[in-house]
């Protein structure tokens, strides 16, 4: 979750717990150096960025100063796996771009982390994160090979649960909440889909309906409409 503004970020730093602070380029100085040494005090990492780095992630305007809340940083891929929230697993993508805007769309509803097998080479994998805006900054992003991550989770306790069209339930019909153990979601490439190799290894496989007449969705229209669900699920348990 993202705090905004000199009054959030100064009322977050004394009462929750912070995971990292941005702070803006030739913001006013006043404001930005009384949350440099708050953050630094609190042992919180900050970072500097330009004004058109923050009015992308700021919920408004330019502010001086943004703190993310909610998401653990750092830590390896055994780490990560056991912590609570959906974990996300592209599995034999190809299309940077793709990768970019599901990465983007994993981090705005609230994943934990995003596993990435891909034979990118590294330009393509910059591309893709130029693409998901960044959003490696505020979320733990992983490039490892699918087995590896579903062993990973499955060691951590997660149930793994693949989309694919032969899924015989809708994502709407599942617990896509922690309960039983946290989800690792895994979509393939488009018209390849999922091995069948990781798909035996899942616990669940899921379908998302379609209607038209192209046969499959483009990456991330699969994997948002699983993310929301989650997200809404776990709304509805907390109320």
């Amino acid at each position: 979750m993202q705090r905004c503004g000199l009054e959030e970020v100064t009322a977050s730093l004394t009462t929750e717990k912070v995971n990292l602070v941005f702070l803006l380029q030739d913001g006013p100085a006043e404001e930005t150096e009384a949350i440099a040494q708050l953050a630094e005090g609190c042992g919180v990492e900050v970072k500097w960025v330009n004004a058109s780095h923050m009015r992308r992630m700021a919920r408004q305007g330019v502010p001086s100063c943004l703190a993310l809340v909610g998401r653990e940083l750092g830590g390896d891929l055994a780490e990560v796996m056991g912590r609570p929230g959906p974990i996300v697993l592209l599995s034999g993508v190809s299309y940077a771009l793709n990768i970019g805007y599901t990465i983007r769309t994993s981090e705005v509803s609230g994943a934990t982390a995003v596993v990435v097998d891909t034979p990118l080479n590294s330009d393509g994998r910059k591309t893709a994160v130029r693409a998901s805006m960044r959003s490696d900054r505020v979320m733990p992003v992983f490039w490892e090979a699918s087995l590896d991550a579903v062993a990973a989770a499955k060691s951590a306790g997660r149930r793994v649960i693949a989309v694919e069209d032969c899924g015989n339930v809708e994502p709407w019909d599942i617990d896509l909440s922690d309960e039983g153990g946290a989800p690792l979601l895994i979509v393939g490439a488009e018209g390849v889909g999922i091995s069948q190799e990781v798909l035996d290894l899942c616990d669940e496989i899921v379908i998302i309906p379609m209607a038209g007449f192209y046969p499959c969705y483009n990456l991330q229209a699969p994997m948002a409409v699983m993310l929301v669900e989650c997200l809404r699920q776990r709304i509805q348990r907390s109320e």
